[in-house]
């Protein structure tokens, strides 16, 4: 393991002496083989640390512990995403969560209001659908 980890680490060094000199296919050749390089690399740290952990709960007398497997392990929801699934929830009438002072908020007295991550991407799926648009000056007041 810790030899991949200086090969991976000498390949970097090299692919960043290469990048004054890359242009165009190469440069992103370069780009590409990095970042494979990076992941492979923060795999490797990361299967380290989880071995070094499972032997300090040994050494501490915890027993058996099993760790989770990383398929099981669910990716933290992002801001985005949880705005979109209260939009999509608010246009089905459904309510996700009522907290206080939300249940004045309906679409009949002007309670429809947009995430801003929503309604930029309405903007710009609209911009992609009207070509009128797409060459516009667009002043935000």
């Amino acid at each position: 393991m810790n030899e991949r980890i200086a090969e991976i680490q000498a390949r970097l060094a090299a692919i960043n002496t290469e990048l004054d000199t890359a242009e165009g296919d190469a440069l992103t050749a370069l780009e590409n083989e990095s970042r494979t390089l990076l992941e492979e690399l923060t795999g490797i740290q990361q299967t380290a640390q989880a071995r070094q952990q499972l032997r300090a709960q040994i050494a501490a007398g915890a027993g058996n512990p099993v760790p989770a497997a990383p398929s099981q392990a669910q990716p933290a929801e992002t801001q985005e995403q949880q705005e979109l699934r209260s939009f999509a929830g608010f246009i089905r009438g459904t309510v996700a969560q009522m907290r206080a002072g939300e249940q004045n908020f309906n679409l009949g007295n002007n309670g429809a209001l947009l995430p801003t991550s929503i309604a930029t991407r309405i903007i710009e799926t609209v911009r992609d659908m009207c070509p009128i648009l797409a060459g516009a000056d667009v002043y935000h007041v």
